[in-house]
């Protein structure tokens, strides 16, 4: 049996708790130092301290993660981020949100312009190894902590995107900014999507809407333009009046020279009505005049044997005149 309270048996044991205790502490240390942390709402890779690069598939479910000794992870947002190019009052960053300074460019036909502008973007996990080796990791989006040794994704991303809006900006001029802002939203989006879809160079972030808030041009031109645009406007609502009116002027035209019509065609019915009455009543008469004639021919050729026979003629019309006179009338009708 050892003795306790031997010096020598003493050291021997005291050296063997000591190791004993080293190796733990250093187990311990390696143990914490291996394990890392993978919040909600993020992707990441494993980072390799001694050769400093990243390996293995990336890790997209929250836990804790082993990594080895010294080791560390790489992170990406796995949400949908924001991104702002403009000057907000009384601004306070937002979880999700980056807020750089307005787009300035010149237009096509050379004015100056600030282009307030914002995007959404997004990151797919298959695709963030390729993009450490443009971007670098996303701590400083993340944590709002930039590596100094190391590029910044926050802005070399925002580079990237300026780049694009201002190229897209140098094609219009400041009338199409003013006048048809939809379709330089429009192309600022397809840009900006060819910009941040390029596989080829390993660089591929989903672009999945584009904004164009508002366009600020000099002062004069933009007076210039709004006195412009509400001539033009004054002059289309002239023209619409006038093709109103026009339309108006046709209809009553129309309506005139259908009435016409109509009355030509009863007017012609009339004539014809009148010309058919006119005709069976001269028909009538005439033949009531040489039925009458004939009788005073009868009547004639009876009294030849008179003296007078037209005196008598006359007197028997007289007679038969006066009976068949009305009174109220001054005319007698024979």
């Amino acid at each position: 049996m050892a003795d306790f309270d031997d010096p020598v048996t003493k050291c021997k044991a005291c050296c063997c708790c000591g190791c004993c205790v080293g190796w733990l502490v250093t187990f311990i240390v390696l143990i914490a130092t291996s394990l890392r942390t993978l919040d909600q709402g993020q992707f990441g890779m494993k980072f390799l301290h001694w050769s400093q690069t990243i390996t293995g598939e990336p890790m997209t479910e929250p836990g804790v993660k082993s990594v080895g000794p010294l080791n560390n992870l790489v992170r990406y947002p796995s949400v949908f981020q924001m991104v702002y190019f403009d000057d907000f009052e009384n601004y306070e960053q937002q979880e999700h949100e980056v807020v750089k300074p307005l787009v300035h460019s010149r237009t096509y036909d050379g004015l100056q312009v600030y282009v307030r502008v914002s995007f959404q973007w997004k990151l797919e996990a298959q695709h963030i190894k390729s993009i450490y080796e443009i971007l670098g990791g996303a701590e400083d989006l993340l944590f709002d902590r930039r590596t100094e040794d190391k590029p910044s994704f926050v802005e070399s991303l925002v580079r990237f995107a300026r780049g694009a809006l201002t190229q897209v900006c140098s094609q219009y001029t400041a009338s199409q900014f003013f006048g048809n802002q939809t379709l330089v939203e429009a192309k600022m989006r397809e840009t900006l999507q060819a910009t941040f879809n390029q596989p080829e160079k390993g660089l591929v972030i989903s672009i999945q809407g584009l904004q164009l808030r508002s366009v600020d041009l000099p002062s004069k031109y933009e007076a210039a333009i709004a006195e412009t645009q509400k001539q033009e406007q004054d002059y289309q609502t002239a023209m619409a009046e006038r093709a109103t009116n026009r339309m108006k002027l046709d209809s009553e035209l129309m309506q005139a020279e259908k009435k016409q019509e109509e009355l030509l065609v009863d007017a012609q019915g009339n004539v014809r009505a009148i010309m058919e009455e006119n005709r069976a009543w001269v028909e009538q008469y005439t033949n009531f005049q040489k039925k009458q004639a004939q009788s005073y021919a009868a009547v004639l050729r009876a009294l030849n044997s008179s003296s007078d026979p037209y005196g008598a003629l006359f007197e028997l019309m007289r007679q038969k005149a006066l009976k068949a006179h009305n009174p109220d009338k001054v005319t007698l009708s024979m």
